[in-house]
């Protein structure tokens, strides 16, 4: 069953120029998953123009539809324009299925807006039969999500985190189905948007024997264990920082392509180091470290890029060669890492919390390592749309300071 969130924006005029916007909310999920929120916003290029709708007090959606036919949630005085909705079912606070979209707001129109949320961010049923579900990573999934028959069933009643997105398509995987190594620890259930990396060695660095581009400061190739941990399948987008700068937790970004109303979906940039940690705080969260970030990009196979050790093109990353402007973070979502992240090679970079040293690997601790103790600039990871293919590489470093159009970030979380 495809989990889907529908919102539909019936309009009808207040006055000319000016519009009155109806909600209605569908959903044909699960049968038994419980919500406890739902809210839908609406976006001018200014940011949120009003929230549309809070609490459903404690309601059981049951796989029926919510709300159908009624107006539960209406907002007066819109002017004709383009707007984006964005709307969100939560459990305990926490976002279990959202999405976004363009609307144009016109007088005398009524809009449906679908806001599709296939094989991500789904919530296991508390009280699923383990037939009902599939267990992937440590976390639960709509059947029709998974095509790898080596998914196990989940062990029973789970309080599930988020599936990666598989596109629109019925037949798709989650996290990439036919690349899922079956070896992989399970692990606790990830949180809402991100990934489990389990507690191991890897290599880290650039291994030259394999790889004709390393860097000095790659080097030398080094054994490394990790704790497990978390950490965000995409990148951070506009309109998740948006949701903080709304709240005046984080401040705006300082450049020019900030858009969180016309681009949502696309990354977030223009934030120095400080404002990306500052967000991860305040989402519960921190910045990954260097090692945290290579391993989730590599997985322990040793390979060059997230995908393997194929040459790149643009259907793996977007860089140099694919056009002159950010892609969308759920782009190349069927290109995943060995634990299921998404865009660690390319469209931007991304801020880790360690200072950058270019002698760190040769004293570098084996364990754990956070990076220098001292410094005056940071790491940066990943590359971006306007570099070229060989800073693809997952053991590429850069030395970094400041906020610019090109640096993002996504966030990790303990595990143990």
């Amino acid at each position: 069953m495809r989990a889907l969130l529908l919102v539909a924006l019936l309009l009808g005029s207040c006055s000319e120029g000016e519009h009155e916007i109806f909600v209605v909310v569908r959903t044909d999920l699960t049968p038994g998953t419980d919500f406890d929120s739902v809210t839908v916003q609406l976006f001018d290029e200014r940011g949120a123009l009003g929230t549309l709708l809070r609490s459903v007090d404690e309601r059981a959606l049951a796989g029926d539809d919510f709300a159908t036919g009624e107006r539960i949630a209406e907002l007066s005085g819109v002017p004709t324009g383009d707007y984006v909705v964005r709307g969100a079912l939560s459990l305990g606070g926490t976002p279990v299925i959202d999405g976004s979209a363009p609307v144009h707001v016109a007088a005398d129109r009524a809009l449906t807006i679908q806001l599709s949320a296939s094989c991500r961010t789904v919530r296991c049923p508390p009280a699923a039969a383990p037939a009902e579900t599939a267990c992937i990573y440590g976390t639960c999934a709509l059947p029709e999500c998974l095509i790898d028959s080596r998914a196990s069933h989940c062990p029973g009643p789970t309080d599930a985190g988020a599936p990666a997105d598989a596109g629109d398509s019925d037949a798709g995987a989650l996290d990439g189905g036919d690349r899922v190594d079956a070896g992989v620890d399970a692990g606790p259930t990830a949180p809402a948007g991100m990934v489990y990396v389990p507690a191991g060695r890897f290599m880290m660095g650039c291994n030259e024997p394999v790889d004709v581009a390393c860097e000095t400061d790659e080097l030398p190739y080094h054994e490394v264990t990790l704790s497990a941990f978390f950490i965000d399948r995409r990148e951070l987008s506009q309109g998740d920082y948006a949701l903080c700068v709304d709240v005046g937790a984080c401040r705006t970004p300082s450049g020019t392509v900030w858009d969180p109303a016309g681009h949502p979906g696309d990354p977030v940039v223009d934030v120095d180091r400080a404002a990306a940690e500052t967000y991860c705080l305040w989402a519960g969260k921190r910045l990954p470290t260097e090692a945290e970030w290579e391993k989730a990009a590599r997985g322990t196979d040793e390979r060059i890029y997230p995908w393997g050790n194929d040459p790149p093109s643009c259907m793996l990353a977007n860089y140099d060669v694919c056009g002159d402007r950010v892609e969308p973070v759920e782009t190349h979502s069927d290109v995943p890492s060995p634990y299921g992240t998404i865009n660690q090679a390319g469209n931007v970079w991304e801020w880790v919390t360690d200072y950058y040293a270019a002698d760190y690997y040769v004293r570098s601790p084996s364990n754990d390592p956070q990076g220098p103790a001292t410094g005056t600039t940071w790491v940066i990871r990943g590359s971006s749309y306007d570099w070229e293919a060989i800073a693809l590489r997952t053991s590429r470093r850069l030395e970094w300071s400041r906020a610019v159009y090109v640096v993002g970030f996504r966030c990790a979380l303990d595990a143990e």
